[in-house]
């Protein structure tokens, strides 16, 4: 039986974006279970999140996005696709294990956040809530710990432009700056340029500094390490 809740007129089209095959595939399936959603397609990364979008002549009203993800992480996913896709509604979904993951997404234009263990009901009430505009982030009870990381960050900067994050995720995947200057059709001194920034912005002084700051904020998925948050 199909479940629908009260006051849902039109059926609202979500994209699971999520490292972990096993949460995706349960996601769909309990998902699935409720009139008011209609799975769109699923990814496991953010390189095959905007592949998807590029070859769908819909964009989802809602993407469901995972943070800590190989290849292209959740954090410069989203800042990506506030610029490209920006009708579609990010909602972070994290494991709470990282409040500065958290705060990151919604600096970068998620428009809500959530845990992983949050019952599949309250799930859909929160979805429908932000396809309607009704969700407000301090409506969540843990909001106040992200909002004052996000007042925090904001005050000292910490931003990176959607250059600098493609840079970075890119140096995380230890490309070498030729291979990075391909990848993103521009010159090698500009890579050199926006490496030389990201030494500046991040307070590292080296690739392995760049390389643990990448994993504390989501730009990587430990190689060894299979679980998402």
């Amino acid at each position: 039986m199909l479940l629908t809740l009260i006051n849902i007129r039109t059926t609202i089209t979500l994209a699971i974006v999520e490292n972990d095959a096993y949460q995706s595939d349960l996601l769909v399936h309990r998902l699935s279970r409720f009139g008011s959603i209609k799975i769109a397609f699923t990814a496991s990364n953010g390189e095959e999140l905007i592949k998807q979008l590029n070859n769908n002549d819909q964009v989802p009203d809602i993407i469901l996005m995972d943070i800590q993800m190989p290849k292209l992480g959740g954090i410069a996913t989203t800042n990506i696709l506030s610029k490209t896709y920006p009708k579609a509604k990010v909602i972070a979904f994290s494991q709470w294990d990282n409040i500065e993951r958290v705060a990151s997404m919604i600096l970068h234009g998620a428009v809500a956040f959530v845990s992983k263990t949050l019952p599949v009901n309250q799930l859909v009430q929160l979805i429908i809530a932000v396809h309607e505009g009704r969700h407000r982030l301090s409506d969540h009870p843990y909001a106040l710990p992200v909002l004052e990381k996000i007042k925090e960050m904001r005050e000292k900067g910490q931003l990176l432009t959607p250059r600098m994050q493609l840079v970075l995720t890119h140096v995380c995947n230890e490309r070498s700056s030729k291979e990075i200057a391909e990848l993103m059709e521009v010159s090698l001194d500009s890579v050199k340029g926006y490496r030389k920034e990201l030494f500046k912005l991040t307070g590292v002084k080296n690739v392995a500094g760049l390389v643990k700051y990448g994993l504390q904020h989501g730009y990587l998925t430990p190689k060894h390490n299979t679980s998402s948050d």
